[in-house]
């Protein structure tokens, strides 16, 4: 019976070494993964910030949302190049 459960803790001690291991090998996580990081495991409800009364707490993670700003920054480029051709387009 003792030779079982030291065959046990070897497969589990083997289980936990290949466990370290992918984790000691995974690429570092994204700023988006970052920043959903600790809600990956809950629902969420949709939030109504026009409607909803929302706390403080609510609105610093929007400020915090890499995403958001990394679009928005997009977007402005893309209107201002926009603008820039249709100005200098010779008509």
């Amino acid at each position: 019976m003792s030779g079982n459960h030291e065959l046990h803790l070897t497969s589990e001690n083997s289980y936990q070494e290949y466990l370290r291991n992918l984790q000691n090998t995974l690429p570092p996580l994204s700023p988006e993964e970052q920043f959903s990081f600790g809600y990956n495991d809950y629902l969420q409800s949709p939030l109504q910030p026009l409607m909803d009364n929302l706390e403080s707490q609510t609105y610093e993670t929007f400020e915090k949302d890499p995403v958001k700003y990394t679009n928005y920054e997009e977007a402005v480029y893309q209107a201002l190049m926009e603008r820039f051709q249709k100005t200098t387009e010779i008509p």
